[in-house]
């Protein structure tokens, strides 16, 4: 379905290598809002819209509950575990797709709302 009933919103999709701690911006792609906030769990968490996310994704996916609460709690001890360690930001793939560099000042702008995200999350969802 198209239209102005149905908007999408961009989803940036990256790649961790956890033996380099590089993590990489792959693509950026359009998806719903619901499933926007099925893959940015950390901030449907501080807006309190867990349970909504969380009857999408079983709908999306043929799950259940059980089975979506289960991944959903894998994937936020993964990213507990890789928010401990120090990556290098790979974001090349702005100036490989669109022939511009990125802002100078992107790695300390990224770091800055990771942390804000952080501590939301953690007061949020544990």
């Amino acid at each position: 379905m198209i239209g102005a009933d149905w908007p999408v919103e961009a989803d940036e999709v990256w790649a961790c290598d956890d033996r380099t701690n590089v993590q990489s911006l792959e693509t950026v792609t359009g998806i719903c809002s619901a499933c926007h906030g099925v893959r940015h769990w950390g901030r449907t968490s501080t807006s309190g819209k867990q349970a909504a996310a969380l009857r999408h994704m079983a709908a999306v996916n043929g799950m259940s509950m059980q089975a979506c609460q289960t991944l959903v709690q894998a994937r936020m001890d993964e990213w507990l575990n890789r928010s401990e360690r120090v990556w290098d930001l790979d974001i090349s793939w702005v100036a490989r797709t669109y022939g511009f560099p990125s802002r100078p000042d992107a790695a300390a702008n990224a770091a800055a709302e990771h942390e804000n995200l952080t501590r939301a999350a953690e007061r949020s969802f544990f």
